[in-house]
């Protein structure tokens, strides 16, 4: 009798302890379809996120304009194809140079330094500009500038956006 008496006691402690580890299972298993549902979303977000970024680089290298970025410093740090047909600068003669290669000789002393403040001021400046190319010639430039600013307000990046209009103007 004693002997089926312990082995009732120690079938009883077997059950509790398989019901009590299946439960931890359970609750383990919903743990990680959570996890596994969060990380699904996170990299649903992340792709959309990553699909987007290449949809805009595509639109900036394929269109007509010329856009190119400047540091703080006004120093290339990126130019579309388009800017590269207009200037007859490539990407890699650029980077890292001043803007200023673009400038015109004709240009009034200061012209530039009042088009940067007002771009510091108020964000954006828009206007033409005569700008020069490689080989030395001009054309003449609708253009708009852009400040880019962190989350502080700082200004880390300049944008220009170029569009040739001196056969219009003709």
């Amino acid at each position: 009798v004693g002997v089926h008496l312990h082995i009732r006691e120690l079938t009883t402690r077997l059950q509790e302890a398989n019901d009590s580890l299946e439960k931890r299972v359970g609750e383990r298993t919903a743990e990680l379809a959570q996890t596994i549902d969060a990380l699904h979303a996170e990299i649903i977000e992340r792709k959309r996120g990553e699909e987007e970024r290449v949809r805009l680089a595509r639109a900036i290298e394929q269109a007509a304009e010329a856009i190119f970025v400047a540091d703080a410093q006004w120093l290339f740090t990126y130019v579309n194809p388009a800017f590269e047909q207009m200037s007859g600068y490539t990407m890699d003669e650029v980077l890292g140079q001043p803007c200023a290669i673009l400038r015109s000789n004709s240009d009034k002393p200061g012209h530039h330094n009042h088009i940067r403040g007002i771009i510091n001021r108020d964000n954006a400046w828009s206007g033409r500009l005569a700008t020069r190319k490689k080989d030395g010639s001009f054309f003449e430039a609708e253009t708009t500038a852009s400040a880019v600013r962190d989350s502080k307000g700082a200004i880390i990046n300049y944008v220009i956006i170029q569009r040739d209009v001196t056969h219009e103007l003709k």
